[in-house]
């Protein structure tokens, strides 16, 4: 059973995981093997960004949890961040990306990384169809440096906050960051259940 916690309680750069009974939601917990399936960062009392279609987004927690329609919302807090100026950082890093298209691709291509290849998306090594390729060359160039923040998905952008505010969360690139990644972070500590538990 989780430790109880309100939203009057948590911190700016607080990052929450949510799951719901939505179909979307079982799709991206059965692919990434996790009990969650969205990432969004706390920006001050009783507000979030996230990066959901259309676009990046900051609103109140209540807008939030209405369209997550979440069944569970945890809370993590980054180890060695320090209220005021390291948290300001990592919002500030967030609000960077308020209004960027959401990136359906690279969701699509989340827990892949450079390692894993098309097998990544299911794609057997030793059957690599047309439309596999296709899509790994897509997701591969939509990760490029060049192209990575133009759009962003939930993780990328809670990875990408920590990142630009000097306190990395995962290991590799943001792109490949799933919430699941974010969530088995070393860098993280539990806080608390904001929705069941």
């Amino acid at each position: 059973m989780g430790r109880r916690v309100y939203f009057n309680q948590l911190s700016k750069a607080d990052i929450i995981f949510t799951t719901s009974d939505a179909h979307e939601s079982s799709a991206i917990r059965q692919a990434t093997g996790s009990i969650i399936s969205h990432t969004m960062l706390v920006t001050e009392a009783n507000k979030v960004i996230e990066a959901i279609a259309p676009v990046v987004t900051e609103h109140s927690w209540d807008d939030a949890l209405e369209h997550a329609q979440a069944t569970i919302a945890l809370v993590y807090r980054r180890k060695g961040l320090t209220s005021g100026g390291d948290q300001d950082k990592v919002v500030a890093g967030a609000r960077t990306f308020n209004g960027r298209p959401y990136d359906y691709l690279g969701a699509a291509g989340s827990g892949m990384s450079e390692n894993k290849g098309l097998v990544g998306l299911g794609c057997s090594i030793h059957i690599l169809t047309p439309a596999c390729l296709a899509v790994g060359g897509a997701i591969a160039l939509n990760a490029k440096d060049s192209n990575a923040d133009k759009k962003l998905f939930c993780s990328e952008l809670v990875a990408r906050a920590f990142n630009i505010g000097g306190f990395s969360i995962v290991d590799g690139k943001a792109t490949f960051a799933n919430p699941n990644t974010v969530l088995i972070s070393p860098h993280l500590d539990y806080v608390g259940h904001l929705v069941g538990g």
